[in-house]
């Protein structure tokens, strides 16, 4: 028989992730219910039990929410810092881009220079009327 065949029939285990805060602050608020309804104490006494319960009780729900606030701020700076450097790689792959194509034009005018002046050598060794003569193709000398 396989472990998960093992365990006890009806067992479901839940596993929950979120926030805190709310089921605390639902516990402190039954806290002070039932403090107040099995107060054993005179109604000063009372009072100032409740108080001092509800200030511990905002002291612990302050603390749980500057711990939520440090949470969220840190996720937010890492979510930041994770986008800041994806924009970071695509600026640096358009630049590599762009200088690549910056330089395939360069040998390409390099290569159209190159083929121009082999023309005009070639124009010159020429005949006279074949190609014609020094200066751009397709001129012709004047005669004379």
């Amino acid at each position: 028989m396989r472990n998960e065949e093992k365990a006890e029939p009806g067992v479901v285990i839940v596993e929950r992730s979120g926030s805190v805060v709310l089921p605390f602050l639902a516990g402190a608020v039954v806290g002070v219910v039932l403090g107040l309804l099995f107060a054993p104490g005179a109604g000063e006494e009372t009072r100032r039990a409740l108080g001092t319960r509800v200030r511990r009780a905002r002291e612990r729900v302050g603390g749980a929410l500057e711990d939520v606030i440090a949470e969220t701020r840190r996720r937010v700076e890492e979510g930041v810092g994770t986008a800041r450097r994806a924009v970071e790689e695509q600026a640096d792959e358009a630049r590599r881009v762009f200088e690549a194509g910056r330089a395939a034009a360069q040998e390409a005018r390099q290569e159209l220079r190159r083929r121009r002046a082999e023309a005009r050598e070639r124009a010159v060794g020429a005949e006279p009327g074949e190609a014609g003569e020094p200066g751009e193709p397709g001129e012709r000398a004047p005669s004379g």
